[in-house]
């Protein structure tokens, strides 16, 4: 049974996957795993990591507004932006809310050191937390695909970073009169 490569990093995926899953405890009794609805979270995130492969997953810590730090599973990564014909990646991160998919998953662009995020951007405010009509009208039978799809889409008609201008110290000096 010789496995084809595709076929092999699919199921190195799916063990990847399944073992974050599961080592995320339930906010209120760490005792017990918070993902109520495993099998789903499990599938949309493969079918997310197979389309848009720059997307990696991983366990960190949110911290909520009220202060709370919820320990999730995020998918971390660039989706692709297209701007006249040329394709670009936007640095995102994906959190993965523990009642998922009954709740949106919490979107951020996650500029790099040398990218800055676009002033008063329609869908993405200063701290980088996205904003999209998917996201508030969210039900369960949304997908993490449909919606990088729908911020590809968003971002590639006004891509919200931009490369960081270099510090003005690295300009040439301006000749006195």
């Amino acid at each position: 049974g010789h496995h084809p490569h595709g076929a092999q990093r699919k199921m190195d995926t799916r063990q990847l996957l399944t073992g974050l899953i599961e080592s995320v405890p339930d906010h209120s009794n760490p005792q017990i795993q918070g993902y109520k609805a495993k099998d789903r979270v499990l599938a949309d995130c493969e079918e997310l990591i197979t389309a848009v492969r720059s997307l990696t997953p991983k366990v960190g810590n949110l911290v909520l507004n009220n202060g709370d730090q919820h320990t999730l599973l995020n998918l971390q990564g660039t989706i692709p932006m297209y701007v006249n014909q040329t394709k670009y990646n936007c640095p995102l991160v994906i959190w993965i809310h523990v009642n998922y998919p009954a709740v949106p998953p919490t979107t951020y662009v996650s500029p790099t050191r040398d990218m800055q995020i676009k002033p008063r951007h329609t869908n993405v405010d200063a701290a980088g937390f996205v904003y999209l009509q998917y996201l508030t009208q969210w039900n369960p039978t949304c997908s993490l695909k449909a919606l990088c799809d729908t911020l590809s889409n968003v971002f590639s008609k006004d891509p919200p970073v931009f490369a960081a201008t270099r510090s003005a110290s690295s300009q040439p000096p301006t000749p006195k009169p």
